[in-house]
């Protein structure tokens, strides 16, 4: 194709004509260009119009628009996190609030019904950045392990925002699930059984599956200690079979990935395989990095300054929010330069009834 034209409008059948034509001035700013008895065009822009309404006898409401297919929703975005969650503020004084909202990764969106029960997103970009974002939605393993995202409560996150956190640290919060509201929203525009709440429950599990799997491995790899201990249920355990180390608890867990990070800062892992049997995920990573920072082991392993690549097990018990409840870690410490031998085939294996899964259970493999 040799010339791609740009979308100019999209144009909505209404029986609410003056009602439609209020509330699109007061959430985006639309301004009728134009009002006659069987419509009106609307811009926010130097465009002749962006909205078009149409009114024209015999148009009736579709009861069951939820469940029909068509246009789910369309979106606008603001270039900042301020712009956005200023005109939810501005929004919630005037009795207008969002049905559901969502981090997807790529963006951190609100979604909000008109008077006719579209939708209308209002979103700002993570990556501030069309060519980042861009890339990562062709190129992320973690988009394509969910790329619905994470619910977040706006109050929550509006009250966090003003406490001074920045985009990007209220981007990692709310996706590490901190931000979450205390029951699923349904979604407007969708079906009445859907639910945003975790895909478990909507009876797609190997996608939940992969979605834990792919955050574990990107929490590793991330110097973020705080975001990594949330992907954990608060009374979680973490053990470290090679070293002997037990963790409990988020603060414990955070500590962990800390001291860890400080010795590794270049620390890498990778999802080679995800395989699942019931509430249990087992993850088959690749790791590698240098022991270049801090010591270990309350200075009883002194950096070596020295690279390693390492394939390693972690056995993750989930609940039934996706949380981790345990975590038991398996590598071979001799391909570390960081201490004695200790042979992978002679470690500790209490998951044995899981050793079905490991052959005929792939959920993700390389």
């Amino acid at each position: 194709m040799d010339t791609i034209p740009t979308l100019h409008h999209v144009n909505l059948k209404t029986t609410r004509l003056r009602e439609m034509i209020d509330w699109y001035d007061t959430v985006v700013g639309l301004k009728p260009q134009h009002v006659d008895p069987v419509g009106a065009w609307l811009t926010n822009d130097a465009a002749n119009h962006r909205l078009a309404l149409l009114a024209f006898p015999g148009i009736s409401d579709d009861v069951d628009k939820d469940s029909h297919s068509g246009l789910h929703h369309m979106a606008f975005e603001f270039s900042s996190l301020d712009e956005l969650l200023g005109t939810f503020a501005r929004l919630r004084t005037l009795g207008i609030t969002p049905s559901a909202c969502l981090d997807h990764g790529v963006t951190i969106s609100m979604y909000y019904a008109d008077p006719d029960r579209n939708v209308v997103e209002l979103q700002v970009d993570n990556f501030h950045d069309w060519a980042k974002s861009s890339e990562y939605m062709r190129t992320s393993s973690e988009f394509a392990a969910d790329p619905i995202g994470v619910v977040f409560d706006p109050d929550r996150a509006y009250d966090a925002f003003q406490t001074g956190k920045t985009h990007e640290e209220l981007h990692r919060t709310m996706m590490a699930g901190r931000l979450m509201p205390d029951a699923p929203p349904p979604l407007v525009g969708l079906p009445p059984r859907v639910s945003l709440g975790p895909l478990q429950k909507q009876g797609d599990a190997k996608m939940d599956v992969v979605a834990v799997a792919e955050k574990f491995c990107a929490g590793w790899t991330s110097p973020d200690a705080e975001a990594f201990s949330m992907l954990f249920a608060p009374e979680a355990c973490y053990t470290d079979i090679a070293f002997g180390i037990a963790r409990r608890g988020r603060d414990q867990i955070m500590e962990h990935h800390r001291i860890w990070r400080t010795a590794l800062p270049e620390f890498v892992m990778l999802n080679e395989h995800t395989y699942e049997s019931g509430s249990t995920v087992i993850v088959k990573t690749v790791c590698y990095g240098s022991f270049s920072g801090g010591d270990l082991g309350g200075g009883k392993l002194k950096a070596t300054f020295k690279s390693f690549r390492a394939r390693a097990i972690s056995v993750l018990e989930l609940n039934e929010q996706s949380q981790i409840l345990a975590c038991t870690e398996y590598y071979d410490k001799s391909t570390m330069p960081i201490g004695d031998e200790t042979p992978f085939d002679q470690l500790p294996w209490p998951h044995k009834d899981l050793a079905e899964a490991l052959s005929t259970k792939t959920v993700t493999a390389s």
